[in-house]
């Protein structure tokens, strides 16, 4: 085998390495944020190093050759650090005019072919938000608009969406922010569900006094669940009224509350 040979070798051997490790990212984003961060840059690293093995900064100057690693080299680590930012910050940062709910619950899947409720409110102008786990084993934060058109956002039971049968810290949020609106669930600061609606969604006055606890609002479809901590806002918190919320739920309930 020549050096050629070996280089080369060597340079597929890095590049897999840096696949296996975005593979790893992109198949577990539930794990801690400290665990990303190695695997981010186990990619970043095995990619430089397989580029440079593969030749790539070869140029037939000096200047040319400066001009071509820092061009390969931004792209890179600039991936990375872009994919990380997406993966690790939520949608919502800012206080957004919507609705915002805080718990801290212990869920639990009874076989029913029902909606089972964990909470379904509304305000005076018939707006409504509800929080339930569908017949099809996907929890469901669900808004309802004053014109009654329905904006559901799904996601999965276990450890890539909604963990059953452990307390965790839920955050259903809707925010309106001038011709747009966003949803999203997050889990212990996680963000495992997210849509973007082009419309500017009209959700009254945004006084969620009206509604039921583990039912819908006709008293039926019952959850179940144990419920530590529920709280609901008429808007979406900002980021450092959501780092004061984290520091609140690991202090009192020693949860390990995801931190970007």
């Amino acid at each position: 085998m020549g050096a050629t040979d070996r280089r080369l070798g060597w340079a597929w051997f890095f590049a897999s390495i840096g696949g296996a490790a975005l593979i790893a990212i992109i198949a577990a984003p539930e794990l801690p944020v400290w665990s990303l961060d190695v695997l981010f840059l186990i990619v970043a690293i095995c990619l430089t190093i397989a580029v440079i093995k593969f030749g790539w900064f070869g140029a037939p100057n000096v200047p040319g050759k400066i001009v071509r690693s820092l061009f390969i080299l931004s792209v890179i680590w600039g991936t990375v650090f872009w994919f990380r930012w997406k993966l690790l910050t939520p949608h919502i940062v800012d206080a957004l005019p919507g609705f915002a709910g805080h718990l801290v619950i212990k869920l639990v899947d009874e076989a029913t072919l029902e909606r089972q409720y964990v909470f379904d409110v509304g305000d005076p102008e018939g707006a409504r938000a509800s929080f339930y786990l569908s017949p099809n084993n996907l929890f469901t934060f669900a808004v309802t608009d004053t014109r009654s058109n329905v904006y559901p956002l799904e996601t999965d039971i276990g450890r890539r969406g909604i963990p059953l049968g452990r307390f965790n810290y839920v955050l259903c949020e809707i925010g309106v922010s001038g011709p747009e609106t966003t949803m999203a669930v997050l889990v212990n600061g996680r963000e495992v569900a997210f849509c973007s609606i082009r419309t500017a969604i009209d959700l009254g006055s945004r006084k969620w006094n009206s509604g039921s606890l583990g039912s819908n609002q006709q008293g039926k479809q019952f959850g179940s669940f144990t419920l530590a901590e529920l709280l609901f806002y008429s808007a979406t918190p900002t980021d450092d009224e959501q780092h004061q919320m984290n520091a609140y739920l690991k202090g009192r309930y020693a949860l390990n509350i995801r931190e970007p």
